[in-house]
C-alpha cells in the first residue's frame, strides 16, 4: 500500500514531502496550512484578551504615552483621564438600584500632523483591544456616493477578528471629522449631500444603539445577512482640525439673554476681531487697563490694525513696553500712552536669586557660548562659530519650537538642547559666557543677568532682514547699540567683555519704580472707587 497524506489524500509522488506520524502521514502543503491556523489562532487569543482588560491610572496611562510621543502633554493628560473613565465604567457592573453612567466620547481638535491618530493608537496598543481608523470624509455625500455609516463598525468587526464580543469593547478613531459638515459643489436631488443625514447617522452611533451592520461592507440590501452590533461600550475617539472653529464660536456669542433685560445686554461679535470686541462684556463699574506689550512697525497698519488701536479709547490707562509703541498709539489715535518696563525687568536681583538656584544652572561648568536663533541667517550661525574658534569656547544652542526639528541649528553646535523648560532656558543663560541671539527675551535675560552679548539681525526663510523694533528700542534706551550687529557686515573683533552694566541697573532701578507707582495709580483710581 502507497503512503498518502491523511489530509489531503495525495500519495508521496504527488507531493514536495510526506512527513510521516504514528498512525499516518501529512504533506508539506497541509503542514503549511495548519501552521498558518494555528498562528491565527494564537494570535487572536493572545491580543484580544478582553476577560481582564487593565486598567491603569491616569499617570499610568500618560507614562506610557510619553514613550511614544514626544510633547502635547495637556492633550495626554486629558486623553489618559477620559480612557480611564471609560474602561472603569465599562468593567464596572451596576446594581440594580445603581446610577448608570453614560459613555461619554473624545474630541481631539488640531491641524494635521499634531499626533491625534498617534495618540489613539498608542492607546490601543497599551489596552490591547481591538482598534481601527476610518476616515469620515468618504461620508460626507451619503447615497449613491460614499459609504454607509456602518461601514465604521465593519472595519471594527475585521480588526476583531469578526469577534463580536470583543469589537463591542473597542476602540474607534475617526479621523477627519470635521469634513462631515462640508457642502458639495454640485448638490443633486438624488443624493444627501448636505451632512445632515450623516451627522444624524453618526450620533446615533456615537450615543450607543444596537446597529445591523453588513459583514463585508459596501451598501446594505434586504436580502443581506447582518451582523447586529452594540455600540453602548466602543470608545469613538474623533479627531479634526475644525477649520473655522473661532468664528463658530463668535457666532454663539452672538446671542440674546432671556428676560426684560435681553435688549440691554446684547452684545454684538466681530467674527473677524474677537479679542478687542470682548471689552464689550467688561462691565462699566471696573477698571479698562491696557498693556501692550509689542506694537511693531511690521504690524501693516491695516485698517483693522487702526481700527483696533482706536479701541484704547475705552480704556482708562494705556501702557506700552517700547517708546516706538507709544509714538505709534500717539499717532493714529492721539491717546498719550505711558511707557513701562517689561515684565521681565520688574522683578528685582533678590527675585532672579531665587528662580536661578546655583546648584541648578550651569555655571560650574566649562566655559560656552549660548545662542537662540529664531531667524534662519547662516551667517549669525557663522558669526557664533568665528566667536568660539576664537575663544576656544563651545556652543549650546536652544532651539526654537518654531524651528525643532531644524538640523542646521544642530549641526553648528557643540551641544543641542531640543526639549526644554522655562527654567532650563534662563539657568543656561544665567552660567553662559557669552550670549549669541537674535531674540529680544534672550537679549533681556542676558541683561539681567549681566553676560555679554550680541542681538544679530534675523533673516526669514523668504531672505528678508530685520532687527526687531523691540530689541533696537531696549538698547538704545540703555545705551547699548553697539551690541546690535549684522553678522553678514560686521567682523567679530574678539573682545567680548566690555559691556558696563552700572548705567543700566541705575536706569533700570528708576524706571522699575516708576512704573511701579504707575501700575499702582492705574488699579486704584477706577471708576468704582479705590478697592
Amino acid at each position: 500500500m502507497q503512503d498518502k497524506c491523511s489530509f489531503c489524500g495525495r500519495n508521496r509522488n504527488e507531493v514536495n514531502l510526506l512527513i510521516a506520524g504514528t498512525d499516518g502521514f501529512i504533506c508539506d502543503e497541509c503542514a503549511s496550512q495548519a501552521y498558518d491556523i494555528v498562528q491565527e489562532e494564537m494570535k487572536s487569543k493572545s491580543t484580544l484578551n478582553l476577560e481582564h482588560i487593565e486598567v491603569k491610572k491616569p499617570i499610568e496611562i500618560k507614562a506610557f504615552l510619553d514613550q511614544y510621543v514626544i510633547g502635547q502633554d495637556e492633550a495626554k493628560k486629558h486623553l489618559a483621564v477620559a480612557v480611564y473613565n471609560h474602561y472603569k465604567r465599562l468593567l464596572h457592573k451596576a446594581g440594580n438600584d445603581e446610577v448608570e453612567i453614560e459613555k461619554s466620547n473624545i474630541v481631539m481638535v488640531g491641524r494635521t500632523g499634531t499626533g491625534k491618530t498617534l495618540l489613539a493608537r498608542t492607546i490601543a496598543k497599551m489596552l490591547h483591544v481591538p482598534f481601527t481608523i476610518v476616515d469620515a470624509t468618504v461620508l460626507t455625500e451619503a447615497g449613491y456616493v460614499g459609504e454607509d455609516i456602518e461601514s465604521i463598525l465593519t472595519r471594527l468587526l475585521q480588526a476583531a477578528d469578526y469577534d463580536v464580543e470583543a469589537a463591542e469593547k473597542g476602540i474607534v478613531f475617526i479621523d477627519e471629522l470635521d469634513k462631515i459638515a462640508r457642502k458639495g459643489d454640485n448638490p443633486s436631488i438624488t443624493r444627501d449631500v448636505s451632512g445632515e443625514g450623516v451627522q444624524q447617522g453618526l450620533l446615533k452611533l456615537l450615543e450607543g444603539s444596537i446597529v445591523n451592520v453588513p459583514p463585508q461592507g459596501g451598501r446594505k440590501h434586504p436580502d443581506q445577512k447582518m451582523i447586529p452590533v452594540n455600540t453602548k461600550n466602543i470608545l469613538f475617539i474623533c479627531g479634526g482640525a475644525f477649520d473655522g472653529i473661532e468664528k463658530k464660536i463668535a457666532q454663539r456669542l452672538n446671542t440674546h439673554v432671556v428676560g426684560y433685560t435681553a435688549s440691554q445686554t446684547t452684545a454684538r461679535i466681530d467674527k473677524n476681531n474677537m479679542m478687542i470686541n470682548m471689552l464689550q462684556f467688561v462691565p462699566d463699574e471696573y477698571s479698562k487697563i491696557s498693556y501692550a506689550a509689542s506694537i511693531g512697525k511690521n504690524s501693516g497698519f491695516k485698517d483693522w490694525f487702526v481700527e483696533m488701536l482706536g479701541e484704547l479709547k475705552d480704556f482708562d490707562s494705556v501702557s506700552v513696553r517700547e517708546k516706538s509703541a507709544a509714538d505709534i498709539i500717539k499717532k493714529y489715535t492721539g491717546i498719550d500712552s505711558q511707557v513701562v518696563l517689561d515684565p521681565t525687568l520688574m522683578l528685582t536681583d533678590e527675585d532672579w536669586k531665587a528662580l536661578v538656584h546655583k546648584e541648578d544652572n550651569k555655571s560650574d561648568k566649562k566655559p560656552y557660548i549660548f545662542t537662540y536663533f529664531l531667524g534662519q541667517d547662516k551667517a549669525n550661525r557663522e558669526f557664533a562659530e568665528e566667536l568660539s574658534r576664537k575663544t576656544s569656547m563651545k556652543i549650546i544652542n536652544f532651539a526654537h519650537a518654531i524651528n525643532y526639528f531644524r538640523d542646521e541649528d544642530k549641526e553648528f553646535a557643540d551641544e543641542a538642547v531640543m526639549d526644554y523648560s522655562p527654567k532650563d532656558f534662563i539657568d543656561y543663560i544665567a552660567g553662559a559666557s557669552v550670549v549669541i541671539t537674535d531674540s529680544f527675551h534672550a537679549t533681556v535675560f542676558s541683561l539681567i543677568f549681566h553676560k555679554p552679548f550680541y542681538t544679530l539681525t534675523r533673516q526669514s526663510a523668504d531672505g528678508i532682514k530685520s532687527m526687531n523694533s523691540r530689541v533696537v528700542d531696549l538698547l538704545n534706551t540703555y545705551g547699548l547699540s553697539d551690541r546690535l550687529i549684522d553678522a553678514q557686515e560686521q567682523v567679530f573683533d574678539g573682545n567680548i567683555n566690555d559691556i558696563d552694566f552700572s548705567t543700566f541697573d541705575n536706569m533700570i532701578n528708576e524706571q522699575r519704580k516708576k512704573s511701579i507707582t504707575f501700575i499702582k495709580d492705574s488699579l486704584l483710581n477706577h471708576k468704582g472707587g479705590n478697592n
